[in-house]
């Protein structure tokens, strides 16, 4: 076909298409106008919501339109990250609100669907003259984009897809939804590779069948050319393999470059589907093995029962046509396919980033030393400065704040109870392993002035897990927000409600579990050890979190002793098992200079963290240096950013008679980590004065800086005293 020009009189743009126009009715891209082949030479109208503050987003660039709304990029305030943002204007000529409230009811029906491969919607409501949606941002680029690009799929690019699309379709049909709108513009890539599908229970609409729109290539895009046959008539017919076909659409597509139907009218495109037989994959890629090629016409059956059952059977054929193409060496390095898909992909990416962090490991043994020495020497020529101590701290963890919605604050053993409780849950996953779980309350209360965000910056955390609360008829109703901070930022979140005075922390711990197993296939590791909760009921009771929290704060402030006390009071929860044998073998050493451990935890079916710290203290215990070691190791390279694990580390190094210096190192490192943690402070300032007053000094010049906490300065230079006069 040839190709042919039309012109958006609305906003002056002239576009290109890569085939003959024919009689199809065909929407500019950009402001949803239909487009002519005649230009008008009308003024260009300028856009109302551009680089403008709307449904607590900030636009920033217009990616696309349609006959009842606008998407645009933007920037979300409270979240901090990119977010698509999709505004529904009552004023824009194709505006029909029956029809709006219909496609918002559908969107809201599907708004708690988690999973890897589907983009979460974040935000949705009515404001004054717009109705508005607010989706995760997946910045990879489309199907679309890649058939633009390279004319056709490579099998290895799309087996992959494929199984994401189908990973995501098995996540709706067990919530009895589905898609309705698949196709190679709606299948999304990330910046990793995952494809996902977005805006699950969005209507089709009879009228959208003879419409169609531009993608940014000048490609002619539609319902028509992916619309099963049984929704023709009914577009409310169907079910999810209605999806199947959609899909099997897009597959032909994307191997061939070309869609299965086509014709000059939206009328013709139709009817090819219903009167029309399949073309055959193998005329236009004869290379294409026959397995392929069986795979997309099953998927393409015109009658629901001629097509897999539904994804799940559809996924299990899709493992065999992998292993056997592959086989013959038709595919190399075909994934192995499986319901879990990302996770497999993602075994490799593991693995790599486990040799990095066994690299890091060994210089960070070195790096922090050599810090130390440069900042000893920048102290005497009087240049050390608070701005190159904060650069030093590494950006990690995650910061958990716990604030009101619009309700007083709650009582503070009850926050220090619900801080504690997200704690443990993170603690689970070792990139995300909380940063303290009472930092976030320390910095708000420091920067007033410049609330959360001056927070977050004096932090250097990686992710934010804020938990707000808010009244209603006798309860309390919380809201539970994870955040990648960052341009790749993502977002998953969870509701729970509780009693008005959160007597039990079961559902708050359930809207926790939800959100660490999405953010565990989000960074790619495994939830370590069993969920919170699970091998002991009492942790999930306010009594025991509150006696959790205050041992944690006694940890905090370089009270080990006390917090032993406190946490002898609580049942023998498994974390607190843990913490406890980690306070016992600290306090000994603070007070002797040498580990006795007494009990010795067993990490096994602990989460994260805590059966990490079991094991090193068990470790500990035996005085095997070896074993000691290779565990502390771990540790830290599954938590890298635990002040915890390397304060293990400094301990262990100066009870074993290791140079001073050695201790000193990872003692500094704990203190970047988390500058308020004061056995750590406290560590270094009797390594430093057992040495010479001059490195105490340069200690407490260098702490100063760092913390940027005068009253903790404070503090530790009143214990710098208290030694100096001791000796």
């Amino acid at each position: 076909m040839s190709e042919s020009v039309l012109h958006c009189n609305h906003c002056r743009k002239r576009y290109g298409l890569r085939r003959s126009a024919g009689g199809l009715k065909v929407r500019c891209p950009q402001c949803g106008e239909l487009l002519e082949a005649e230009r008008d030479r009308a003024a260009k109208r300028r856009d109302p919501y551009l680089k403008k503050a709307l449904a607590g987003c900030r636009t920033t660039a217009r990616v696309s339109a349609g006959r009842l709304s606008i998407t645009y990029r933007a920037v979300h305030h409270k979240h901090r990250m990119p977010v698509l943002l999709e505004v529904f204007p009552h004023d824009r000529p194709g505006y029909d609100e029956e029809r709006a409230l219909r496609l918002l009811r559908g969107l809201a029906a599907a708004a708690d669907l988690r999973h890897p491969n589907v983009a979460t919607l974040l935000d949705m409501g009515r404001r004054e003259g717009y109705d508005y949606v607010v989706r995760e941002l997946v910045d990879g680029g489309t199907a679309r984009a890649l058939i633009e690009q390279h004319s056709r799929v490579a099998l290895t690019t799309l087996l992959p897809i494929v199984e994401d699309v189908l990973g995501a379709l098995c996540a709706a049909e067990e919530r009895g939804l589905r898609h309705a709108g698949i196709s190679p513009d709606a299948i999304l890539l990330d910046y990793d590779g995952r494809a996902k599908l977005g805006q699950f229970g969005r209507p089709l609409f009879e009228d959208e069948l003879g419409e169609f729109t531009l993608s940014p290539g000048g490609t002619v895009t539609g319902p028509a050319f992916y619309v099963a046959p049984e929704q023709l008539a009914d577009q409310e017919a169907g079910d999810i393999r209605s999806d199947l076909y959609a899909l099997g659409c897009s597959l032909y597509e994307m191997l061939s470059g070309h869609v299965p139907f086509d014709g000059e009218s939206a009328a013709e495109i139709l009817a090819a589907r219903v009167e029309a037989e399949l073309p055959a994959l193998s005329a236009s890629v004869p290379e294409l093995p026959g397995e392929v090629s069986a795979f997309v016409r099953r998927l393409m059956g015109r009658r629901p029962d001629d097509r897999p059952s539904g994804p799940a059977e559809a996924i299990e054929e899709l493992g065999g046509l992998a292993l056997g193409v592959s086989g013959r060496g038709k595919m190399r390095g075909a994934p192995r396919m499986s319901a879990a898909g990302p996770g497999e992909r993602a075994r490799g990416v593991r693995a790599l980033l486990w040799t990095a962090l066994a690299v890091t490991l060994v210089v960070l043994a070195v790096i922090p030393l050599w810090r130390l020495r440069a900042g000893r020497d920048r102290d005497r020529r009087g240049r050390g400065g608070a701005e190159e101590a904060r650069q030093a701290r590494p950006r990690g963890g995650t910061l958990i704040v716990v604030q009101p919605a619009d309700a007083e604050p709650l009582p503070q053993e009850l926050r220090s109870a619900v801080l504690a409780l997200a704690a443990v849950h993170l603690a689970a996953l070792g990139p995300l392993a909380p940063v303290d779980p009472f930092r976030g309350e320390e910095l708000l209360a420091r920067r007033t002035a410049g609330g959360l965000d001056h927070a977050l910056l004096a932090s250097d955390a990686a992710f934010l897990l804020l938990i707000t609360h808010s009244p209603g008829l006798g309860r309390l109703k919380w809201d539970l927000s994870l955040t990648a901070l960052g341009d790749k930022g993502w977002n998953l979140r969870a509701e729970a409600t509780t009693a008005a005075d959160a007597s039990d922390a079961a559902a708050i711990g359930e809207a926790l579990q939800e959100i660490v197993g999405g953010a565990a296939l989000r960074v790619g590791v495994t939830v370590q050890g069993l969920p919170p909760g699970a091998g002991d009921a009492a942790l999930m009771e306010t009594a025991t979190l509150i006696l959790l929290a205050k041992a944690w704060r006694l940890e905090r402030a370089g009270r080990l002793a006390e917090a032993r006390v406190v946490l002898q009071e609580a049942p023998a929860a498994g974390p607190l098992a843990a913490l406890l044998a980690f306070y016992e073998a600290a306090d000994c050493w603070e007070r002797g200079g040498q580990i006795s451990v007494e009990a010795r935890p067993q990490g096994d079916a602990l989460p994260g963290e805590f059966a990490l710290l079991a094991d090193a203290v068990a470790a500990l215990g035996t005085g095997d240096a070896a074993l000691v070691n290779a565990v502390v190791a771990r540790y830290l390279a599954a938590c890298p950013h635990s002040a915890r694990g390397h304060y293990v580390l400094g301990m262990w190094r100066a009870a074993s008679g290791s140079p001073p210096d050695e201790a000193m190192a990872a003692l500094w490192r704990a203190l970047e980590a988390d500058p308020g943690y004061m056995p750590a402070a406290r560590a270094a300032a009797r390594l430093a004065c057992a040495q010479s007053p001059e490195r105490l000094d340069a200690l407490l010049r260098r702490y100063r800086s760092l913390a940027e906490d005068e009253q903790k300065a404070r503090a530790l230079e009143a214990y710098c005293t208290q030694l100096a006069g001791e000796r």
